[in-house]
């Protein structure tokens, strides 16, 4: 069956301005002592207002005091974009805390579960948000620009980021406006590389691959028609891409071989060039060009788990790494 899940407009508007919600919820300094104990789920009034009780707790209330309860609201503006955030205190009416300085402000990143339904990969509940920033700030500036919503590429942002997230089957990813509102541009190709490394810049901490994400090596094996993980989980299936079951069989072993030998391939090959003997012997034969850009796109081909794992496996900085990208 031949079938296509089509986000209709008001729903896609439903999702990000949650997502943009949530992200200001997230971001929210409700004040010193002030700890949130827990929250309830959004309600609208109309596109332009968003709001959910809150439950906090001071630092100067008694042991068996009851929690305080405020209210935190979002209000857009025609163009979706965030006009406030504030919070305020039920039992007083004041408002209590402040947004983070939008230097400080985060990408978030709306994820939506899937299911396959009679054939058909649908939408369902738990429509939730993650932080993408480190993700993102991580990424060079062309794939940034080439970033798409509901692509591959926007669910490699989700594996590349710390999240509790717990999810068996398909998803999507949304977040290019969440990256264009962070930098302040009306699209992802204008944002500059002098942009991308002044974010950086703002975000030291999260320019390092969360702990559960940098030495997990990923593998992939055969297993009958499918193409599996170390997991044993189904990545792909083969559908006879040659004239024979042999044929099929030697294309499903080199595609699983390429996978499993290109981290340890680049790994030896950047420690056998430290010291530019490598490039020197290249350069001699006439073919440092075509090495230079065989060897970003295979760089590219990484993507940056691949490239924590070469840094883990050869004792590599990961920064020379991504420097082989070319753009």
């Amino acid at each position: 069956m031949n079938c296509k899940n089509n986000l209709d407009v008001t729903r896609a508007r439903e999702i990000f301005r949650a997502g943009f919600a949530e992200a200001e919820f997230i971001e929210y300094d409700f004040g010193d002592g002030v700890q949130v104990l827990d929250h309830n789920g959004w309600e609208t009034g109309g596109d332009a207002k968003y709001s959910k009780c809150v439950f906090l707790q001071y630092d100067d209330d008694a042991p068996d005091a009851d929690s305080h309860k405020a209210t935190f609201h979002v209000h857009f503006k025609a163009d979706g974009t965030v006009e406030d955030a504030y919070a305020l205190e039920v039992g007083s009416g004041n408002r209590i805390g402040q947004r983070k300085a939008a230097n400080r402000r985060l990408i978030i990143a709306v994820f939506q579960p899937q299911a396959l339904v009679n054939d058909c990969v649908s939408d369902i509940d738990g429509v939730t948000s993650f932080d993408a920033t480190g993700a993102i700030l991580r990424m060079s500036l062309e794939d940034i620009h080439a970033l798409r919503d509901a692509t591959e590429s926007s669910e490699l942002v989700f594996h590349s980021s710390e999240t509790d997230i717990q999810h068996q089957g398909p998803f999507t990813v949304r977040v290019v406006a969440s990256i264009e509102d962070f930098f302040g541009v009306p699209c992802l190709t204008d944002i500059t590389g002098e942009m991308l490394e002044q974010a950086r810049a703002r975000f030291p901490e999260k320019m390092h691959l969360p702990e559960s994400k940098v030495f997990k090596r990923q593998l992939l094996k055969p297993s009958g028609r499918f193409i599996i993980d170390d997991q044993d989980r189904k990545v792909a299936e083969i559908f006879q891409p040659g004239d024979t079951p042999l044929e099929q069989e030697h294309f499903k072993r080199r595609i699983v071989g390429s996978f499993n030998v290109l981290p340890s391939l680049i790994g030896v090959l950047l420690r056998a060039d430290e010291q530019g003997s490598l490039w020197q012997a290249l350069s001699n034969e006439g073919i440092t060009d075509s090495y230079e850009a065989a060897l970003s796109d295979a760089v590219k081909a990484l993507g940056e788990e691949g490239i924590a794992t070469v840094a883990h496996l050869y004792e590599l900085d990961p920064e020379t790494i991504r420097a082989k990208m070319q753009e």
